[in-house]
């Protein structure tokens, strides 16, 4: 039997843009982009040099609206103090992850609710996410 990956067009470098959180919803705006290179310095006056603009280009874009969340949890990737003791998390994919068993999965799951802890990574920040259902993510404006 092959093993699928876990939402492997989702895995990508997503830069956030935006994230709202209003009542028991979350949308999570990201982007990809690409960074366009200078032209050669070599010859160029200093002045000029330090003026050329940085352009970047939006390669990729995509929307995960997370519904009936039971916890929403941003916080900065190098802020090791809030992070929760995990020996032993259980989870699929590389930026946009899945946990099948996590501590603050153990948290914030209580009988009769059933959660779903999803997590997407960036460069700066972590965005932690339960949910009682899975997300609606729009991919380049068609939903996956």
């Amino acid at each position: 039997m092959k093993i699928v990956p876990f939402a492997p067009e989702l895995q990508r470098d997503w830069e956030l843009l935006e994230c709202v959180v209003v009542h028991r919803d979350a949308v999570n705006r990201v982007r990809t982009s690409t960074r366009h290179r200078y032209p050669d310095a070599g010859g160029q006056h200093g002045s000029k040099v330090l003026s050329y603009p940085t352009i970047y280009s939006e390669n990729d874009s995509a929307e995960f609206r997370f519904t009936r969340c039971l916890m929403v949890r941003s916080w900065d990737e190098m802020d090791l103090s809030i992070r929760e003791a995990d020996p032993e998390p259980q989870f699929e994919g590389r930026t946009f992850r899945r946990y099948n068993k996590s501590a603050l999965l153990d948290l914030h799951s209580e009988i009769p609710t059933v959660g779903l802890h999803y997590r997407l990574l960036f460069s700066n920040e972590i965005i932690d996410v339960i949910c009682e259902v899975a997300p609606l993510v729009i991919l380049n404006g068609a939903p996956t």
